[in-house]
């Protein structure tokens, strides 16, 4: 045009040019519409399940029952190899999936595993600690606030109606039920308090093999740990960890140094003012 010559194409032009054919699915969204939905969204350690290759997804690991879902693979395809007590069974509801349970006996307190699950081509391999206690629970409605006099608050869980039960593992989730809500608490249902100004006292003792553990919570509100053992001649008590705070889901850690084999007595102090709540407790060694 008017002596003006045009140069060839930029390599970038090139690439981007609108006649060259196009790399990978055209549509992708959609292609696997049997997919949909989020019931097949899986997230694993590394991110979501690509549908393709096996995965575990480790779905509890605390207390004295351990669970690890493996999806992508059928029962007979996975092989388990663990030195404690476990069994594999078929998981519930959708996408498919095998569940490997790693359990401690009655008569284990402590019980270190190794775990490896083995669906060609994956390989997962985990270690664990499950811990086995006996948790005497007292759930309680109160009118003393906890923050300004404790000390009534204590004595108010002694006077009046106590829901008690005993579970395995501390996991409350109340959301905005209350204990009134949740299934652990139906034999007490009478006495069992709403969803505002409850309380709960949760106490087990337990043998810990020497060394440090790591005691988690996670509270909305308030939580206290109380650890209590023998040390010679004398009664050593200590309160290991608090956050006696109104909070939303907070999580909360502190070491134990235990210096030798021996028992615990762990007692903890919870409380709830209103709207959302939830209690755990995990203890774990502090090298695993």
């Amino acid at each position: 045009t008017d002596g003006i010559t045009l140069a060839d194409p930029s390599p970038v032009e090139a690439i981007y040019s609108s006649e060259r054919a196009a790399l990978g699915e055209r549509a992708p969204v959609g292609a696997r519409a049997r997919l949909s939905g989020r019931a097949h969204i899986i997230m694993g350690e590394w991110g979501p399940w690509d549908h393709v290759e096996p995965m575990v997804v480790a779905r509890a690991t605390s207390g004295w029952r351990h669970v690890y879902a493996v999806y992508g693979a059928l029962p007979d395809e996975i092989e388990v190899t663990c030195d404690a007590r476990h069994s594999k069974t078929t998981g519930p509801g959708l996408p498919a999936h095998t569940l490997i349970t790693v359990e401690a006996s009655q008569s284990q307190s402590v019980l270190a595993y190794n775990l490896t699950i083995k669906a060609a081509p994956m390989q997962y391999t985990t270690k664990g600690t499950l811990v086995s206690a006996s948790w005497e629970c007292a759930a309680f409605s109160w009118s003393a606030d906890p923050r300004t006099d404790v000390e009534r608050w204590r004595a108010e869980r002694r006077r009046i109606p106590q829901a008690l039960i005993t579970v395995p593992v501390i996991d409350f989730k109340f959301a905005s039920k209350g204990p009134r809500g949740l299934e652990a608490f139906k034999p007490v249902l009478e006495v069992a308090p709403g969803p505002n100004n409850f309380g709960m006292v949760c106490v087990a003792t337990t043998q810990l093999p020497k060394g440090k553990w790591r005691f988690t919570t996670l509270s909305d509100d308030g939580i206290r740990v109380i650890v209590t053992r023998a040390r010679g001649d004398q009664i050593d008590r200590q309160v290991l960890l608090e956050n006696w705070t109104w909070h939303g889901p907070t999580t909360d850690s502190a070491i134990l140094d235990q210096p030798a084999d021996g028992e615990v007595n762990i007692m903890i102090e919870y409380f709830q003012l209103d709207g959302y709540a939830v209690l755990k407790f995990d203890l774990t060694p502090l090298d695993g």
